[in-house]
């Protein structure tokens, strides 16, 4: 009986690994892309604070609209308040944000105004049932510095035409994030508000382009150093060309008009936005500034 045991126990080894089986491991998920952070526009300008708003930021395939940090900002009651009216499924509420995908530099964007419109009516709701002192029209763009001007005009004029009038462009500094604060498009674009300072008697209006800055007291076009109408020879020239473009140029320039006079300000819509902020921050920390766009 023994050795029958014992055939038994090898046959029963012969057969058996012995070994416990191996788990097959599960496929490694590949890791979501991270998405880089926006590369604002670096200034040494000091320039006020940048403060919690409605907010557009512009990269070069869409625009996210949100209103986080303005929530944030918000005493908790309020948070809380407006809370309840949360639509059904929506757990972020009063949190909102929205995605645009387009990488055009249309001024139209087709679905960016909706998205801001649905941000702005969190602060109609909120005003409604806080009884706050009305809604906030500022709103702040946050852009890439590479990104066509055009694209920073199209976050531009889809707030304009949803009551947001007050602009600041966000920047970076030395000191941390400041802000640039202009006023609106100046209404000449169907439905854009009209603009929050009024115009001067005798407009005056600049223009940047790659060749550099041209700048109108009327329709007389000036000259080097603004002082006077350009020369009839030098009438397709710019004020200042590229080349001469400084801060103190810009400065010297305008000042020569007049040191308080209002400035409308547009720019060739394929520049890069960072370039544009070099020079509106030469202009803005003088002079009040509104923006202009043209239908395209």
């Amino acid at each position: 009986m023994r050795a029958l045991r014992s055939l038994a126990l090898l046959a029963w080894l012969v057969g058996c690994s012995c070994e416990a089986p191996v788990a097959t491991p599960p496929p490694i998920e590949p890791a979501p892309p991270v998405e880089p952070p926006l590369t604002l526009p670096s200034v040494d300008a000091e320039l006020p604070e940048a403060v919690p708003a409605i907010t557009i930021s512009v990269r070069s395939d869409r625009f996210e609209v949100g209103n986080r940090a303005l929530v944030g900002s918000w005493p908790e009651a309020d948070r809380q308040i407006v809370g309840q009216m949360r639509p059904l499924g929506d757990a972020d509420y009063p949190i909102v944000e929205r995605e645009v995908d387009d990488a055009s530099d249309a001024l139209v964007v087709p679905g960016l105004r909706e998205a801001v419109r649905a941000v702005v009516a969190v602060e109609t709701a909120r005003a409604t049932v806080v009884h706050a002192d009305g809604t906030t029209t500022i709103f702040a763009v946050r852009a890439d510095a590479d990104v066509h001007f055009a694209r920073i005009e199209a976050a531009l004029f889809a707030a304009g035409v949803t009551g947001l009038a007050r602009p600041r462009l966000v920047v970076t500094s030395p000191t941390g994030e400041r802000e640039l604060r202009l006023s609106s498009p100046d209404g000449e674009l169907e439905g854009a508000p009209a603009p929050s300072i009024a115009a001067p008697r005798v407009e005056t209006t600049v223009e940047l382009s790659p060749e550099g800055l041209t700048v109108h007291r009327g329709a007389l076009r000036l000259g080097s150093g603004c002082g006077a109408e350009a020369a009839p020879g030098d009438a397709a020239a710019p004020t200042i060309p590229t080349a001469s473009l400084s801060v103190r140029a810009i400065e010297t320039c305008l000042d020569a008009i007049d040191p308080h006079v209002a400035i409308t300000f547009s720019a060739v819509g394929t520049m890069r936005y960072a370039d544009v902020v070099d020079v509106l921050v030469a202009m803005v920390t003088r002079h009040p500034v509104n923006l202009r766009a043209a239908l395209r």
